[in-house]
């Protein structure tokens, strides 16, 4: 039980992390192309 809510935390943790770095990479990508 407490392993499986454990797993669940990690998981949305790993979602966020990516759903951040992707956003950088964005911001990036866009900051490169209008400079």
């Amino acid at each position: 039980m407490t392993e499986k809510r454990q797993n669940i935390r990690d998981h949305k943790r790993r979602l966020l992390a990516a759903k951040y770095e992707l956003r950088r990479k964005l911001s990036n990508f866009l900051t490169r192309s209008f400079v």
